[in-house]
């Protein structure tokens, strides 16, 4: 696994980025897996992101890491503020819109 690189999530800002280091100890990766990251870094800002999102949803829910109690805590602090009215949803559409939106202007 020595230099190989791992795609890591950088949450400040809601910016990806791609850091050298495992990010799954157990999961080894393959010169194949290099070599689609490397012709996935070389396409443009937006079509990185359509690219993992279009991953994403690949993915099914019980091949998700089980959450831990900082991340149960957060799921249950916003259910309760939804729950109690204090946030209003915004649709997921509109979520990847406005992501976009920021990408662009900060190109």
């Amino acid at each position: 696994m020595a230099g190989s690189t791992h795609v890591g999530y950088n949450g400040y800002a809601g910016r990806y980025s791609f850091t050298p280091g495992p990010v799954f100890k157990e999961c080894p990766v393959s010169s194949s897996y290099d070599q689609v990251l490397q012709a996935a870094l070389e396409l443009p800002e937006t079509d990185r992101a359509q690219l993992v999102e279009d991953l994403i949803g690949t993915l099914k829910p019980e091949d998700a890491l089980p959450l831990d109690d900082a991340w149960l805590a957060e799921i249950d602090r916003r259910s309760r503020e939804f729950d109690a009215g204090l946030v209003q949803p915004v649709a997921w559409s509109q979520v990847k819109e406005r992501a976009r939106r920021r990408c662009r202007a900060h190109g």
